[in-house]
């Protein structure tokens, strides 16, 4: 008997929640236990996490719509929800934790469905023609290739200004280079259009050049994000790259976004396998190491954070765009603090989203408040990008995503590029 797609999909899930368990309690947790990490294993937690897995898998494959929305539902499955559930299950995480765990992962499924519900009528799925999509974007070649020289320009001018015009920085130098820039005072407005440009948009105009075949414009986006990285060494900048080129191919292989993920979550799999592989053989954690900083710490922060608050002030946006008008109760970034307490680094900046987020600023009561926001965002979005193409849709949506993992929701909505990608959008629409 032929299986679906979508079973398919379900076992790939459950395959990925197996391997980011065994690769962290038998890799990332001894490679990096310097951290603090508490590997304890309690059979209880470990069934409950799976019985709550098991339902996630099965509403978000089954229940929710296959439209946009699915598909950030599914990258929030592969970089939060299943690394969620896995460090909740074998990590010495505590009762209050797993709760508000729980709430926060069925937050968001709700969420998703029951934002799909609301605006049914408007949303489009994914239908557009590829052929229509290219020819709307080649009508706009110019302002496409406007956009590319602009972001170049001022990508060199960065490059100029902060990095003293280098054009060269290993990866081992690369924490370096970020300590080296905290010491150096950049103004607000260069700060702001720096995190975008290396964020966002020359990802995203990456993708539309990788998409229309332009070579030319893709070695410019190439060499444009170089430069940025030569300032601040920020190597998951150039991972996005690798990531949407990953996407394109295997959208041109299998021309089904639903099926696309399913060879990611295999791929995410595969990699936990041979990273663990490697490091048993030789001792070498390169690997292990981006999955960790890709998947795994982001929920290791949820439950410092978690951890943090459960005994301290809320936030209220103190700590980020209400710091303008409000003191925070904090003499220093929490993000700092948590380095500082749970990593015994004073120098650690750990900013994070998504669940940290969530509690950090309103408790249990933004589990209910931001699933709505974050998918009522990316709603906005897909709207206004019906006539791209799906691929650059996506591409466009998973470099956000990623953005948004490890920034305050609002942080991202102003410097994580959402804004810009809203005006990007508008101006391609809008001139003719």
């Amino acid at each position: 008997m032929k299986i679906g797609y979508k079973t398919n999909n379900f076992f790939c899930c459950i395959l990925l929640k197996i391997a980011v368990e065994y690769g962290y309690a038998d890799g990332v947790g001894i490679v990096f236990a310097y951290s603090g990490i508490d590997i304890t294993f309690s059979i209880w937690r470990y069934i409950f996490s799976w019985i709550v897995a098991l339902f996630i898998f099965w509403f978000s494959i089954y229940q929710i719509k296959e439209n946009y929305l699915w598909i950030i539902n599914m990258i929030f499955m592969i970089f939060s929800y299943i690394p969620t559930m896995s460090l909740w299950g074998i990590t010495a995480a505590g009762p209050d934790y797993i709760l508000a765990a729980l709430i926060f992962l069925l937050c968001m499924v709700m969420g998703c469905r029951m934002f799909q519900i609301a605006v049914h009528s408007s949303m489009s799925g994914l239908e557009y023609e590829k052929a229509a999509s290219y020819n709307y974007l080649y009508r706009h070649k110019n302002i496409i290739k406007a956009f590319v020289i602009v972001a170049f320009i001022f990508s060199f001018i960065f490059n100029q200004i902060y990095a003293d015009g280098r054009l060269w920085l290993s990866f081992e130098d690369s924490l370096s280079a970020r300590l080296a820039l905290r010491e150096v005072v950049i103004p607000t407005l260069p700060r702001y259009m720096y995190m975008i440009l290396g964020g966002c948009i020359l990802p995203v105009l990456f993708s539309i050049c990788l998409y229309m075949g332009k070579k030319a414009g893709i070695l410019v986006c190439l060499a444009s994000s170089f430069m940025l990285y030569t300032v601040n060494g920020m190597k998951t900048w150039l991972l996005l790259y690798l990531v949407i080129l990953g996407l394109f191919v295997l959208y041109h292989i299998t021309d089904r976004f639903v099926v696309v993920f399913r060879y990611i979550l295999l791929g995410f799999s595969f990699l936990w396998g041979v990273g663990i592989i490697i490091y048993k053989i030789t001792g070498a954690h390169l690997i292990l190491a981006y999955l960790h900083r890709t998947q795994t710490l982001p929920a290791e922060l949820h439950l410092y954070y978690f951890d943090f608050f459960k005994t301290h002030q809320f936030l209220y946006l103190r700590d980020s765009v209400g710091r303008h008008i409000l003191q925070s109760p904090y003499k220093q970034p929490v993000s700092r603090l948590i380095g500082k307490i749970y990593y015994s680094s004073p120098t650690m900046n750990c900013t994070n989203g998504m669940l940290s987020d969530f509690y950090a600023n309103f408790g249990y009561v933004g589990f209910i408040i931001y699933p709505i926001l974050i998918f009522g965002c990316f709603h906005i979005l897909f709207k206004m990008s019906k006539k791209i193409g799906e691929f650059i849709i996506v591409s466009m949506a998973f470099t956000l995503a990623v953005v948004l993992f490890d920034n305050t929701f609002f942080t991202w909505m102003i410097t994580g590029g959402y804004f810009f990608a809203v005006i990007l959008l508008r101006t391609i629409n809008k001139i003719r």
